[in-house]
């Protein structure tokens, strides 16, 4: 492979909003996601077929010096990182029926076994010690190819082709991928979105701040250099140009063949899980949705005089499934600015999907009867859909 782009996701950096960001801008047959498409704990590139988008949960050292790449990633201030993890690890959050549920329910489950204490983020570093060690340094271990400290990250930057962002600026991190690498759409929103207040319920806690800047000394120093020294962008790459090259440059989806060109997005969608089709068809979905617009976005029956929600399930080659779409009414206002969680359930007939190895479900918003995906790329988002045995 050359000049590929790759994401370093740092979890609790905002990376999943940037997978699905990538995903539609390059498509999701560029795009290779490791957790997603892979478990491989070794790099093997026969196993990348044509994509040119890498990331994941792997960190710099995953990948073999010879790969001629762009990295990318996000960090994030330790104390906030800590707490956003900490959260993730015991509250369901936005979590609704269905898969999305059942993920996050594991999930919890899983970092209960491992000793998590869920009434104390302090209890849960000094005797939790798979918990300690994602919150301790993890973002040096990350972008390093040495040791796990910001001189190790330091000496990594004189070798390798990065830019790196911060979360509390994306910003900047989002608008060079759009200025400098011609990406064609905007990214403004995190798709990962926690229960309000969360943080500072846990923040109550005497002393965690200390406790978590005690344990996360090199990250700090990475953190305050890319914040403050580099004011909250660090650029330091030499193959721009060639990956500039392969950043699609006219309409990147399928359903962008109308004619239409694209434009800024002021609604967007971001899927919150795998989706599972039950004995009966039946299927729970959960969407995150972003009303960037001036007005409230009205979700209200019937659907052809205001907004509802559109799906329509692809095949392997991202061809629809003749006889697998509808629009599902809702009643939801998400007012100006404001960022929503938005549940629902819709039917697909199961002998349609005997025969389909791969199936994905995308959604849309539908307003007034017009999806509209066909004119802003943003107001769409694509889950996995597989059966249940």
């Amino acid at each position: 492979m050359s000049s590929s782009l790759v994401y370093l996701h740092i979890p609790k950096s905002a990376g999943s909003s940037h997978r699905g960001y990538l995903r539609k801008v390059f498509g999701e047959d560029a795009l290779f996601w490791y957790g997603l498409h892979s478990e491989a704990k070794r790099f093997n590139s026969d196993e990348l077929g044509a994509s040119f988008v890498l990331g994941g949960h792997r960190p710099l050292s995953f990948y073999p010096r010879s790969l001629d790449a762009l990295y990318t990633s996000v960090v994030r201030d330790p104390v906030e990182r800590a707490v956003s993890f900490f959260n993730y690890c015991i509250d369901e959050g936005g979590a609704v029926s269905g898969a999305w549920h059942e993920q996050r329910q594991k999930e919890i489950i899983k970092w209960q076994k491992k000793g998590i204490d869920s009434s104390s983020l302090s209890r849960s570093i000094e005797r939790c010690k798979p918990f300690r060690k994602m919150v301790s340094n993890l973002q040096c271990s990350y972008l390093s190819r040495y040791e796990p400290t910001f001189e190790g990250v330091l000496k990594t930057l004189e070798e390798e082709s990065m830019v790196i962002g911060v979360f509390d600026k994306l910003p900047l991190f989002n608008d060079f991928l759009k200025t400098e690498l011609n990406f064609p759409i905007d990214n403004r929103v995190r798709s990962n979105v926690g229960r309000e207040g969360y943080s500072s319920d846990i923040f109550n806690e005497v002393g965690v701040a200390s406790l978590i800047r005690s344990v996360n000394i090199e990250d700090q120093l990475l953190y305050d250099f890319v914040r403050f020294a580099r004011g909250g962008l660090y650029v330091g790459a030499n193959n721009i140009d060639a990956v500039r090259k392969k950043i699609p440059t006219g309409g990147h989806r399928s359903n962008s063949s109308s004619g239409i060109p694209l434009s800024q997005n002021k609604v967007q969608l971001f899927n919150k899980g795998f989706l599972q089709v039950l004995d009966d068809g039946t299927v729970h979905a959960a969407l995150a949705i972003n009303n960037a617009e001036k007005e409230p976005l009205i979700f209200s029956k019937p659907c052809e005089n205001s907004c509802a929600v559109g799906w329509l399930v692809r095949g392997e080659t991202g061809a629809q499934i003749e006889g697998l779409r509808g629009i599902v009414e809702i009643e939801k206002t998400i007012q100006a600015g404001k960022i929503k969680i938005l549940s629902f359930s819709f039917n697909v007939d199961r002998l349609k999907l005997q025969n389909n190895a791969q199936v994905s479900v995308e959604f849309s918003i539908v307003n007034a009867g017009v999806w509209l995906n066909q004119k802003y790329p943003m107001s769409s988002a694509t889950s996995v859909l597989f059966l249940t045995t």
